[in-house]
């Protein structure tokens, strides 16, 4: 009998093949990638986490600051809160002194008109009490003391 032969396989691979194109692929990617990368990657880590802890201290001092911030905004609205009561209290108080002015006033201008009525009756009295002693009738003199006779 006769062996039959086999007709070679152009496009077989190989095991061989197979690991030779592994190791050249592994060996392009290390010639293609830096191979200083790592120390790289490592210092811009060390720089980011120096960047990540100033951050940080930062916005604790904000942090900080925005509470005393905060206190003291809470201090003058309370301040403020505490003026603008006080203003309207004044205010109320303005009004009724105002009031009390206009009351007075009228009554100052009531007075004065009484006063001028009192003097001018007080002057015509004056003048007719004197016309009326004038004309009264004149008594003898007695020796009386608040009358009563008083006898030597």
């Amino acid at each position: 009998m006769k062996l039959k032969r086999r007709d070679a396989e152009i496009f077989s691979l190989s095991f061989l093949d197979c690991i030779c194109c592994g190791f050249g692929a592994i060996i392009l990617l290390l010639v293609l990638s830096e191979f200083g990368q790592p120390l790289v990657i490592e210092k811009s880590r060390n720089n980011l986490d120096g960047q990540v802890l100033k951050l940080q201290e930062e916005l604790n001092t904000i942090r900080g600051e925005t509470d005393v911030l905060e206190r003291e905004l809470k201090g003058r609205v309370d301040l403020l809160t505490l003026e603008r009561r006080k203003l309207a209290n004044l205010s109320g108080d303005i009004t009724r002194v105002q009031g009390q002015f206009s009351a007075s006033k009228s009554d100052a201008t009531v007075a004065g008109i009484v006063e001028n009525e009192l003097v001018a009756a007080y002057q015509t009295l004056t003048l007719e009490m004197a016309r009326l002693m004038r004309n009264r009738p004149k008594r003898a003199p007695t020796e009386a003391v608040g009358g009563i006779p008083f006898c030597d």
